[in-house]
């Protein structure tokens, strides 16, 4: 338990040396039982500008807490929104940095990110294939391997480098990614647990729908996607919806609260 406060204790004087002392305007922060993607560099330089220019971001992620690879799309450049703060290899901005550093927790930093108070409704940016993967040395960790051999060791990262010059990432901006986000899911039929086995191949998308926590757990042990909630919010989460692949068909897990109040209620 005492490596999560020598933990916080590090990542408070590091973060604060970087963008205070040496006077930097971002810093990227890993850790050192994760593996990197060839293209982890070019991510965050290209998506920098997105992050300062966007104040309803709150970070820009390198990991996928779904990416196992059967369950992600094999597209290289496709990111999202989430409301999920995954860590894992990301990009923190100074202004962020300094309008939290007064309150940052004595331990279990990760989770005080995650929750409403420092969030403010921010969302990050994830890859649907991350560039990060969790080495055989994550086991060993302070969390002494919590979710490793279930899900952790199976998240693939990219290796498939991304010119990300030529990548058009306006979409990523709240007003317009929320819209088509919104309309893509609108697209796609409801169905129920039972019909997964016979999906059609040609179906693109459907809808999975959840009224409270426990039937979501249900929902994602079946899917054999991470169940757990950090602060009310789903991994991978955006506006309570969580995405993950079955077999040829996209699948929306969404609340059933809509229009979209918030998590919580």
């Amino acid at each position: 338990m005492a490596g999560y406060y020598k933990i916080s204790r590090h990542y408070n004087y590091s973060i604060n040396y970087v963008l205070n002392t040496l006077n930097y305007e971002a810093v990227i922060i890993t850790e050192d039982d994760l593996e990197l993607s060839p293209d982890f560099l070019d991510y965050f330089q290209a998506l920098y500008p997105l992050l300062v220019y966007d104040k309803t971001l709150w970070c820009i992620s390198a990991w996928n807490d779904n990416g196992i690879d059967k369950k992600i799309v094999r597209d290289s450049t496709l990111l999202h929104r989430t409301d999920f703060f995954p860590g894992l290899g990301w990009l923190l901005k100074k202004t962020i940095w300094n309008e939290i550093k007064a309150n940052w927790p004595a331990g279990f930093w990760d989770d005080w990110m995650r929750l409403p108070e420092q969030r403010h409704d921010r969302a990050c940016i994830r890859p649907e294939i991350s560039r990060t993967a969790m080495s055989p040395d994550g086991k060993k960790g302070v969390s002494q391997g919590q979710h490793y051999d279930r899900y952790l060791r199976k998240i693939i990262k990219n290796n498939d480098p991304v010119d990300w010059k030529s990548i058009d990432i306006s979409y990523l901006l709240k007003d317009q990614y929320d819209l088509a986000f919104q309309a893509r899911i609108d697209a796609c039929p409801i169905i129920t647990l039972s019909d997964l086995d016979h999906l059609n191949s040609d179906m693109k998308c459907a809808q999975l729908r959840y009224s409270n926590q426990k039937e979501f757990v249900i929902i994602a042990n079946t899917l054999e996607i991470m169940n757990d909630f950090k602060s009310d919010v789903p991994r991978t989460a955006y506006l309570g919806i969580v995405q993950c692949q079955h077999g040829q068909t996209t699948i929306y897990v969404t609340s059933n609260q809509r229009p979209w109040k918030g998590y919580g209620y």
